[in-house]
């Protein structure tokens, strides 16, 4: 996730996060495309902006997987949920702009709702629709085990789903065999600017659930058809 707000970042460290300036460490760093000098940071959280910031009221809060989880526990701590913690995102200056917000949805299903291989085998024969996007597959190996990953779109779009085996992630990333982590695969979708946007006012303001909202997107986005009559 990534946001940009035209405030100074010790209010927004303050009111978003719920956090003490004194509780972040300051350095030196860039962020690429951008012109911050330094960042604030507390445990993976990393907040970049100017030096002096007090007179150029801007800062983007850079928000990697991991560091969504530790958001999820500070909110969790708090009894607060990410519909509340966008609402106060969008409450803070006049001017947020959500710059990228990645969703997903899991199938842990004992029978899988789909599997990566047949997606990919529907993609290799044209038997999918996403408004032109194109498909490109990734591979990464796990002791005996090859992972696929499905990407429809491309990483400089301004929507991108992926499709992979989560299961096969998870055991490379902990050491762990892929059964103990059962069935699970899972759909991502990587939104940029107007997408981006659109999808956290959705989550801040509507009164769908973040589950039916991303169905949404990929109900609009992507298709996959049975057969080449793509009825």
């Amino acid at each position: 996730m990534k946001i940009r707000l035209w405030e100074q970042p010790e209010i927004v460290i303050n009111e978003l996060f719920g956090i003490e300036l004194m509780d972040c460490e300051l350095s030196d760093g860039q962020l690429m495309f951008y012109g911050y000098d330094s960042y604030y940071s507390y445990g993976l959280i990393h907040i970049y902006t100017y030096r002096n910031a007090l007179f150029t009221p801007d800062c983007c809060i850079q928000l990697s997987g991991q560091a969504c989880t530790q958001l999820e526990i500070i909110l969790e701590s708090k009894s607060l949920s990410w519909k509340e913690f966008f609402q106060v995102a969008f409450g803070i200056c006049e001017k947020v702009e959500f710059l990228r917000l990645d969703c997903a949805l899991d199938d842990k299903n004992e029978l899988p709702y789909f599997t990566v291989e047949k997606l990919i085998s529907k993609a290799k024969k044209n038997l999918y629709w996403s408004n032109g996007r194109d498909y490109s597959i990734n591979e990464s190996k796990y002791r005996l085990t090859t992972g696929k990953t499905l990407n429809i779109g491309s990483r400089t779009s301004d929507l991108m789903c992926r499709i992979y085996n989560k299961a096969i992630e998870q055991a490379k990333m902990t050491g762990k065999d892929i059964s103990d982590f059962g069935s699970w695969n899972r759909i991502e979708i990587e939104l940029k600017r107007e997408p981006a946007n659109d999808m956290a006012r959705r989550i801040a303001y509507e009164n769908e659930s973040l589950e039916n909202l991303i169905r949404a997107v990929l109900r609009q986005e992507l298709r996959f058809y049975t057969d080449s009559s793509k009825k």
